[in-house]
């Protein structure tokens, strides 16, 4: 994933993408928006497609892992005059194997074994960080999340020129280079391998940049244009015009929870002849000087984000924006448009979501008292309806409610189902699924799973999940869940669910081929050693091993299945024809469970996704199912 900023076009935006390492990507996008600067991401397939003629810049937030395709889109971006800032980590692993750093196919710079640690001093006549020539940093900047994690120290590298055309901007105190610029084509490649422009700190789950002025200077040196700005850093801002091409608007947002006051300036071609709050289409009073104008102690609430308007051209001369805007996004229909894709339903998904419930905050503690509210036929007319999330996010007489919440719901296992085993999945992307202490039971009966209760409570990048095949039944079901709230989170306090909820179905592998043996152990240096599963204990960098597929499985589809409690993988992909794959998977501990589809694409191109632990791993063919 990518900032992608333009010059002048406030349109040059990008579609929000993941990147593969979440903190690495929340905190370059931040500190950009701490130093107000306009910008958007860019996806991937975005970049590959081709970015807009006057989006000049990416400033890498996150790619750690680059494939060809991807380094060839941004090679090609930069050698027509763009300008790419990679970061540390930047292209540091490729699809299969980790360390190989195809990133420096662009940086123009390898990386050098060993710790780089000290300070760093910036060089003189300096193409960018003119204002810093000759000073002297510490090397490791800082970037320090929720739990005081502190993600930039220990992650700068040392780097070493490979051609004649990179430039080295500033130097270890070894002589190695920490920031290099690379000539490519009308076009260069900034490489920060040291993090000492880093300031940043996790404050309520929002990355906050305590110093912009380095980064702002960077972003100067390279040309991106300075368009608006706040006195408050707080106050994140970005720019927009209305499809129409008639208004330029300043989006302001609060990024804190508390109030703020903060004067706003944004660029302007003259003049304007007023300005008018979006929402209240009041008009606001405003200085203007060079260009500039000039909003004085504007208030924000609490996260509150406001939008000011600018007429920017009448309705006729804003026709040409109003008519590129249509030609980029309108395209023309076929005469006979192909038959829409059927959309498979939840059976057919081997997934149930659980998002309405039944909700009554038990204020007396008088219902969980006792277990009769969690039977089937417990009477819950009464009750409250609610959705999947804090409650008291949800309902505003339930902010300050800390006590025990109840949740019923019912669920309808199908009949295509039978002989499955079918999970209970809660998922809360990196925060806790449950904010607080739950207790869980079907049918009334209580469900007992004591590494399953721990793992709701702490951030977890997969799901927890535990089975639930001694309590359900096929048809109706009720699952009930009693939580008690007040857990403490990003310096907040919340209490209930705090992720997704749903059930997940997992076949048996029938038929099957077993994958226990004929593993090759592959390690950092290129050498491997032959390993079967269950592995006991294992240091190397993946696992991989080739296998044949029966030819009798040419149709349906074909699935992967990895199962255990201890080690697992925490990425695993194929490679090869669809009569011969080869399987890698990188290793890490979690607790997890997937069945995996292998799509057609995948067997024959070869592709990389998330997986859950082995040593049980298997693959197994199934026709498809006829619909019903």
């Amino acid at each position: 994933m990518w900032s992608c900023c333009a010059r002048r076009c406030p349109s040059a935006r990008g579609l929000t993408a993941r990147p593969p390492n979440r903190w690495s990507g929340t905190w370059a996008a931040c500190e950009i928006n701490n130093a107000h600067y306009s910008w958007g991401y860019a996806s991937e397939r975005e970049v590959q497609n081709g970015l807009p003629a006057d989006c000049r810049f990416l400033f890498d937030t996150g790619s750690v892992i680059m494939d060809p395709p991807i380094l060839a889109a941004v090679e090609k971006f930069v050698r027509a005059g763009g300008t790419f800032v990679a970061l540390h980590n930047t292209g540091r692993h490729d699809p299969v194997a980790a360390n190989t750093w195809p990133g420096a196919s662009l940086t123009g710079c390898k990386v050098l074994p060993g710790p780089a640690t000290g300070k760093i001093k910036l060089g003189r006549n300096l193409p960018i960080l003119k204002e810093w020539e000759g000073r002297e940093f510490s090397g490791a900047g800082t970037a320090i999340d929720w739990k005081a994690n502190d993600h930039a120290q220990n992650a700068s590298v040392r780097l070493q020129p490979l051609d004649d055309q990179v430039q080295v901007l500033a130097q270890w105190s070894d002589g190695s280079a920490a920031v290099t610029c690379r000539t490519l084509g009308q076009g260069q490649v900034i490489t920060l391998g040291s993090t000492f422009w880093r300031d940043t700190l996790d404050k309520e789950g929002v990355w906050v940049c305590q110093n912009t002025q380095l980064l702002k200077s960077l972003l100067a040196g390279i040309g991106v244009e300075h368009k608006s700005e706040a006195s408050q850093d707080a106050i994140w801002l970005n720019d927009a015009v209305t499809k129409n091409g008639i208004e330029s608007w300043i989006l302001a947002f609060n990024s804190t929870r508390t109030a703020l006051t903060s004067d706003l300036k944004f660029k302007t071609d003259a003049r304007p002849r007023e300005v008018r709050d979006v929402l209240t289409r009041l008009t606001m009073p405003f200085d203007y000087a060079e260009g500039w104008v000039v909003l004085k102690n504007v208030s924000f609430e609490n996260t509150q984000t406001r939008a000011f308007a600018v007429d920017r051209s009448t309705l006729v001369g804003g026709l040409p924006f109003w008519w590129a805007e249509k030609t980029k996004y309108w395209t023309r229909t076929e005469e006979n448009p192909p038959a829409p894709i059927a959309v498979p339903d939840a059976v057919e998904l081997g997934t149930i979501k659980l998002d309405a419930w039944k909700f009554l905050a038990d204020r007396d503690d008088q219902i969980h008292a006792d277990t009769r509210w969690t039977a089937a036929a417990f009477n819950d007319s009464t009750w409250d309806a609610i959705v999947t999330g804090p409650w008291n996010t949800l309902h505003a007489d339930l902010r300050d409610y800390a006590g025990v919440g109840l949740y019923r719901t019912t669920v309808v296992i199908p009949r295509q189902w039978a002989g499955s085993s079918i999970r209970l999945n809660l998922y809360g992307n990196l925060q806790p699924c449950i904010f607080g202490n739950a207790t869980f039971y079907v049918n009334g009966k209580k469900l007992e799973d004591a590494d399953f209760l721990k793992d709701l409570v702490h951030p977890l990048n997969s799901p927890a999940q535990t089975s639930l095949d001694r309590l359900l039944v096929l048809g109706q079901n009720v699952l009930a869940v009693e939580i008690k709230g007040g857990a403490n989170w990003a310096q907040s306090s919340f209490s209930g669910f705090g992720g997704t909820v749903y059930l997940s179905e997992i076949k048996p592998l029938e038929p099957s081929v077993a994958l226990g043996a004929d593993w090759e152990l592959a390690q950092s240096d290129g050498t491997s050693t032959p390993a079967a599963l269950p592995l006991a204990k294992a240091h190397a960098q993946y696992l991989a091993r080739d296998f044949a597929l029966p030819a009798s499985w040419d149709r349906g589809s074909v699935y992967l299945r990895l199962d255990t409690a201890t080690p697992s993988c925490t990425r695993c992909g194929s490679t090869g024809s669809s009569s011969r794959v080869r399987l890698f998977a990188t290793l890490a501990r979690t607790k997890n469970l997937i069945s995996r589809r292998m799509s057609n694409r995948e067997k024959s191109a070869g592709s990389s996704y998330g997986a859950g632990p082995f040593p049980a791993l298997a693959i197994r063919n199934r026709y498809p199912r006829p619909r019903r």
